[in-house]
């Protein structure tokens, strides 16, 4: 059994895996498992990272036959951590973006230009800019939107033609 079951997720998960009455389980994640020291469950497996994870799993009892591999499937879709990982994954399609105490460099209408420990970005196509925005302002918070390059700059843009980046989700603090 895995806890929580193989799904969809937005946020890292431990999973577990148990079988009543098994000595040993052995697990491999993408591939069969072999029944070794490296592949023997001892404690919760952390799926952390964006993408499709299998894990494949064998009970195994003294005397008896080997149980049949099970499976169950992870989608993670985690937000990007910071914004170099935002820009490299170019994401095409609305993904999250988690900023924690990045620093506003810039504001020109509705953009915001932003910089964290890793890299910066324009934020482009917002509704609106809270009065607080202004540079040298912290800024922390999820932020979903599509990766976009234009004229040589990395911006972060609306996630559909339709609707503004929503930025009040965000703490913003001089």
């Amino acid at each position: 059994t895995f806890s929580p079951a193989g799904g969809a997720y937005n946020a890292a998960q431990n999973v577990t895996i148990s079988a009543a009455g098994a000595d040993a389980i052995y697990y491999a994640i993408g591939e069969t498992p072999t029944i070794d020291e490296e592949h023997k469950y001892t404690a919760p497996i952390a799926i952390n990272t964006t993408g499709s994870h299998t894990i494949n799993a064998i009970a195994v009892k003294a005397g008896y036959a080997n149980s049949s591999v099970a499976s169950a499937t992870y989608v993670m879709d985690l937000p990007y951590a910071n914004i170099a990982a935002f820009i490299a994954g170019e994401p095409t399609t609305a993904k999250s973006l988690t900023l924690n105490n990045a620093i506003i460099t810039g504001v020109d209408g509705t953009t915001l230009y932003i910089q964290d420990e890793t890299a910066g970005i324009m934020i482009y196509g917002l509704a609106s800019l809270p009065e607080n925005a202004a540079p040298n302002h912290s800024i922390s918070g999820t932020i979903v939107g599509k990766y976009s390059l234009y004229r040589h700059q990395h911006e972060l843009v609306k996630p559909n033609n339709t609707t503004p980046i929503d930025i009040t989700n965000v703490t913003i603090s001089a």
